[in-house]
């Protein structure tokens, strides 16, 4: 009768051990995914805001002055600089941390120069919601659009 006993415990310990390896690999493989859910959506949440940026600066650029437009983006954290090109090419250029160490770099086109009306580089640089206002403007090189925040 022990033997029996001592058969049970041991293949009751071999289950529990057995479940217990599962589980952990199951929330292993979950962790890795949202980690990577995660990362995807901060890719998403900065090319959305380029390609709303660059869109805005198109359409006033090519509305020429006085024209005006805000437009409000997220900008995630994984953001560590951006840089306006106001020489040909002229676009947008988000350099990206991916989970603290990959770096990416997005670029978006905008078809005139953009220039910065001051800080707000450094402003997207940073995580929020900002509110930005683009507008036309004309100097001796030609129309170019000014990008300037419009909160905090």
């Amino acid at each position: 009768m022990r033997k029996k006993r001592g058969q049970v415990s041991v293949e009751f310990a071999l289950l529990i051990g057995f479940i217990t390896f599962l589980l952990i690999a199951i929330i292993g493989i979950a962790y890795y995914y949202s980690g990577t859910a995660k990362t995807q959506i901060k890719v998403n949440t900065v090319d959305k805001a380029g390609k709303k940026i660059a869109e805005a600066a198109d359409s006033i650029y090519f509305l020429g002055p006085p024209s005006k437009a805000t437009i409000q983006v997220t900008i995630p954290e994984s953001v560590y600089s951006v840089e306006f090109l106001d020489t040909s090419p002229f676009g947008i250029h988000f350099k990206v941390t991916i989970k603290g160490t990959a770096r990416s770099d997005m670029i978006y086109d905008t078809q005139g120069r953009i220039e910065d009306g001051g800080g707000v580089q450094t402003s997207l640089s940073k995580a929020g919601f900002k509110t930005l206002t683009l507008e036309a403007k004309n100097d001796s090189n030609g129309i170019y659009v000014e990008v300037t925040k419009t909160n905090q």
